[in-house]
């Protein structure tokens, strides 16, 4: 599993160590500014950097600007409508909404074999 964020590299590293989630990702990927902009283009260096294949990963995200950046490299999309963006407005856009964490899961686990 990688995160890719459009949170600042450093602040992203702070946050998931205060929280105790580093260790659930190989890497994480946060932008080099505070404006939340590059995330496009930090998802294509991921692709040019690592061995991901876009046609095998699911891009899980909060807003349409994620929705974009799974678009822009051929990733499938969930969106979470508990977070930046309400289910109204992502669904006006998207068609893979999810409304909790379990949802989430269920969606995973339907959908990927993950072992």
């Amino acid at each position: 599993q990688i995160l890719l964020s459009a949170s600042e590299k450093s602040l992203l590293q702070k946050g998931l160590s205060f929280y105790k989630l580093d260790g659930f990702f190989h890497s994480f990927w946060g932008v080099n500014n505070f404006n939340a902009t590059g995330k496009t283009q930090l998802s294509q260096n991921l692709l040019l950097k690592t061995k991901i294949q876009p046609s095998e990963t699911l891009l899980i995200g909060d807003t349409l600007y994620d929705l974009e950046v799974a678009n822009a490299c051929g990733f499938e999309c969930l969106l979470v409508s508990y977070g930046h963006f309400n289910q109204c407005r992502l669904n006006q856009k998207h068609s893979k909404v999810v409304n909790s964490p379990a949802e989430v899961l269920n969606f995973v686990l339907s959908n990927y074999n993950t072992m």
